[in-house]
């Protein structure tokens, strides 16, 4: 794959994120574990929450289940991101301040809070953020 770094985000946000990608196919798993190399975190952050508060164009046929649907990609990629790097993903500030911005987003839309009910792994991610934040405080 070849491309910017920005460019494989959004790749991984449209094909695994949102389609049953292939059993045994580490694609993903490997840009969890590397993209530090070549994206920083800071920069991966700022584009997961610029993917998450996009507005839907005002162009026919893009309409606010489109938005939910991005937005849900972003939450599933950073459940993925939590999932393939448990221990250190917290370890980060950038990472836990980025979650705190996210969370707040999150918590703030009425929509994706109906669609999260239930969601574990999301309730987990969030309930280690706090706790860290606590901690460091």
């Amino acid at each position: 794959m070849s491309g910017t770094a920005e460019k494989m985000l959004e790749y991984f946000l449209e094909t695994y994120i949102c389609v049953n990608y292939e059993e045994g196919d580490t694609s993903l798993d490997d840009f969890l574990s590397t993209y530090v190399i070549f994206m920083p975190i800071n920069q991966i952050c700022s584009r997961l929450i610029s993917i998450y508060k996009a507005k839907p164009q005002h162009r026919l046929g893009e309409n606010i289940d489109l938005v939910l649907r991005e937005k849900l990609k972003v939450i599933r990629f950073i459940i993925e991101w939590y999932n393939a790097s448990r221990e250190i993903f917290f370890e980060d500030s950038k990472i836990n301040l980025f979650l705190e911005v996210y969370f707040f987003f999150v918590e703030n839309s009425i929509e994706i809070i109906c669609l999260l009910k239930g969601i574990t792994s999301f309730n987990s991610c969030r309930y280690e953020n706090l706790s860290t934040i606590k901690r460091r405080n």
